[in-house]
């Protein structure tokens, strides 16, 4: 049996990197290369008694070093481990791993050959429940990893700030064998040591003490009331009489929040959090939305007055302005006859969003389909403005009923009306696409788009999607031509022209009610060109883009620095891409080993053609937030995203939340079904434990495969 030190390396050397106060060849007179020599040594038992943390002689240097010259001489190690400090208040003995710790160690040091404990009533005490970790290490029914985890709380980042949020969310881990605790109320945790909390937190300032082993890690956060955060619209903003002006309050959730006006009030309803950054919410402001009606126009130009918001909330009140409202004078109407006048404008964009014209927002609606570039139109409002939780909105009311943003297009200045005239049509197909194609003659006048049947809600939702024709009406344009005769396809049964006063319309039949893979308009000179998706025959023939969220220096939600959004998504992203090649599908996965923008995953998404788009995430939220759910956009990619988030929930066994309408980034196209899952959250323990398990990840991955397939299938 040796001391811990030979010799500290100041005094000699060929010494150990310690700062003992006792060396044994100095301060016992014990030359132990010499000893090596002359004896036949088999094993030295080492005396450790500093801890891990010990400053001047840590247990792993001191029994390396001695491991170290044994081998030299053909001998070995052990470690005389003295668990009877376990509990004290010597550096590093507080925490009730530290034997497990070391014991870990010795095997992980070249040439120790196991420990002895100094104390078999120190054992037998189980400090901290120790010796019971201990037992279930030496029977393999502990992870090492688990052991070396220390207490770190993630979220919040800062341990001292001010918010103005009724509760706060802790995220973190820990070592799941030993207890944790905040404020002196042990905290549970899943079978890894994550943990989720949401606390309450009072007016003034609040302390949350997180104590495990030996670490405490205290936060202290001061509440500020604010029950309104923000209101849009906000600024100065001109409208047309009877303009609906869509109202989004920022406010705690579980508020009455009201907007008045000239007289007329409404009830604002509260909504889930839905932004580009798509991983649930975690704050307790959520957006109340509404539709606030402005008064009727008259000779001229009304100011009404601001916008009056009111929020209670816990029978607190709170009151704030938002923008002031200017109706202005009666509104212009297109020109319809000859020689009526009217202003004229041209879409410069390659494909300009539309927006109801009743309403004034920045919010995009999925009945709303877009104009392609160098479709003209008169405008029939002066330019609106509007400021909100899109940001800043230009806009101008077209004669079609449709309202675009003033940035889309460019003024041709004042004309003349007249009738266009669709004059010849003609119709082909290859292995993906079947196309109509309308000839125009004089201007390229706008025209609207719907699926007859379908309902949607106020939003813009679909509340369904069962639909068997789609309807374009072309305004201000005469028929001269018989109707297309189609090519050959799997998509439409029949396409029939007819004239509707001073409007064209074209009716095309869909094979089977409600299938229906999105479509794309654009002008080919004077031809105006429908591109239609056909339906692929299953998983055979079908390309699918498949879209992990977040990449590079975005990671997204993380838990701890443990678990990464970004690389869950990737990894499951190629789970299903590997399940649809063999299946026979075409797949393309966006790369995101470096930063992509949303932008950049729409074009790629677009260059690649697909037949369904597929964004895959994993949620976040307050810590009792569970399940799945699927995001769409335009009304035929509301079946997707219903099997989705079906399916996935049962292959996690987790809750079925459902299709939700989503104006995301990536969910936004036209040209295919687009939709945005949220596989599970992170921020639930017990769900984040699934979806770090292999078994549950090879499910998910078949699920989201088999809702594709599900949804391509149902088409046929």
């Amino acid at each position: 049996m040796a001391d811990p030190v030979w010799a500290n390396v100041a005094s000699d050397p060929a010494g150990s990197a310690t700062s003992a106060s006792f060396e044994m060849l100095t301060g016992g007179f014990v030359d132990l290369n010499a000893i090596f020599t002359w004896s036949s040594i088999d094993q030295v038992l080492v005396r450790c008694p500093g801890s891990l943390a010990d400053e001047n002689t840590a247990f792993g240097t001191v029994l390396s070093w001695w491991a170290g010259v044994a081998q030299q001489h053909g001998a070995s190690v052990a470690a005389y481990i003295y668990n009877d400090k376990l509990g004290g208040d010597e550096a590093g003995w507080k925490a009730p791993d530290q034997v497990m710790r070391q014991v870990i160690q010795t095997r992980e040091i070249p040439g120790c050959g196991g420990a002895v404990f100094a104390s078999l009533p120190a054992l037998q005490e189980n400090t901290g429940g120790s010796t019971d970790v201990l037992l279930r290490y030496y029977a393999d029914q502990i992870e090492e990893n688990d052991i070396l985890t220390d207490l770190s709380v993630s979220t919040p980042e800062k341990r001292t700030f001010t918010t103005q949020e009724p509760q706060v969310n802790f995220y973190g881990a820990s070592d799941p064998n030993f207890p944790l605790s905040i404020n002196g109320k042990e905290l549970e945790r899943n079978g890894e040591g994550v943990f989720s909390l949401e606390m309450d937190l009072a007016p003034g300032q609040n302390t949350f003490v997180f104590e495990h082993k030996e670490k405490t890690i205290t936060y202290n956060i001061t509440r500020e009331v604010v029950i309104i955060k923000e209101a849009a619209p906000s600024g100065s903003m001109t409208v047309e009489g009877g303009t609906q002006i869509g109202m989004t309050v920022m406010a705690y959730s579980g508020s009455t929040v009201t907007a008045s006006l000239g007289g007329a009030s409404v009830t604002l309803t509260e909504q889930e959090l839905a932004t580009d950054d798509a991983d649930g919410n975690t704050s307790s402001y959520v957006p109340f939305k509404g539709m606030l009606t402005v008064p009727a126009a008259g000779e001229s130009e009304q100011d009404v007055g601001n916008i009056a918001v009111s929020a209670v909330w816990s029978g607190i009140t709170q009151s704030v302005s938002a923008a002031r409202v200017y109706v202005a004078a009666l509104p212009r109407q297109a020109p319809n006859v000859e020689g009526q006048k009217g202003n004229l404008v041209q879409v410069t964009a390659s494909q300009a969003r539309t927006y109801p014209a009743g309403v004034l927002n920045n919010d995009p609606y999925g009945n709303c389909f877009p104009l392609p570039k160098d479709t003209v139109d008169y405008i029939v409002s002066d330019k609106l403005t509007y400021d909100g939780d899109y940001g800043h909105g230009e806009y101008y009311i077209l004669g079609c009923g449709v309202r675009v943003s003033a940035g889309d297009v460019t003024s041709l200045g004042e004309a003349e009306w007249e009738l266009s005239s669709v004059s010849g049509t003609s119709s082909w197909a290859d292995g993906q696409y079947v196309y109509v194609s309308l000839a125009r003659s004089g201007r390229k006048t706008a025209y609207t788009v719907e699926f007859p049947g379908t309902g949607y809600s106020s939003g813009g939702g679909a509340t369904g999607f069962g639909a068997g024709q789609m309807r374009v009406v072309l305004k201000d344009t005469r028929l001269d031509t018989g109707s297309p005769e189609l090519a050959g396809n799997n998509l439409l049964s029949g396409a029939s022209l007819s004239q509707d006063g001073n409007n064209t319309v074209l009716t095309l039949d869909l094979r089977r009610a409600g299938a229906f893979l999105g479509y794309r308009a654009y002008y080919d000179g004077g031809n105006l060109v429908f591109r239609f998706n056909q339906i692929p025959s299953g998983l055979s023939g079908a390309k699918i883009y498949i879209d992990p969220g977040h990449g590079g220096y975005d990671g997204g939600t993380s838990i701890a620095g443990m678990y990464t959004e970004k690389s869950m998504n990737a990894d499951l992203a190629n789970r299903v891409a590997s399940i649809l090649r063999d299946r026979g599908a075409s797949v393309q996965v966006t790369d995101t080993s470096g930063y992509v923008s949303l932008d950049a995953r729409v074009s790629q998404s677009q260059s690649y053609s697909p037949h369904l788009f597929v964004s895959l995430h994993h949620n976040s939220g307050v810590s009792s937030a569970s399940g799945t759910e699927a995001y769409y956009f335009n009304p035929y990619s509301r079946l997707l995203a219903s099997n989705l988030s079906g399916r996935v929930a049962g292959a996690l066994g987790t809750r079925d939340r459902g299709a939700k309408y989503g104006a995301y980034r990536v969910t936004t196209h036209m040209d295919f079904p687009a939709v945005l899952v949220e596989c599970g959250f992170l921020t639930n323990p017990d769900e984040l434990s699934k979806l770090q398990n292999d078994d549950y990840k090879n499910a998910m991955a078949a699920a989201v495969a088999d809702a594709i397939q599900n949804t391509l299938s149902s088409m046929q």
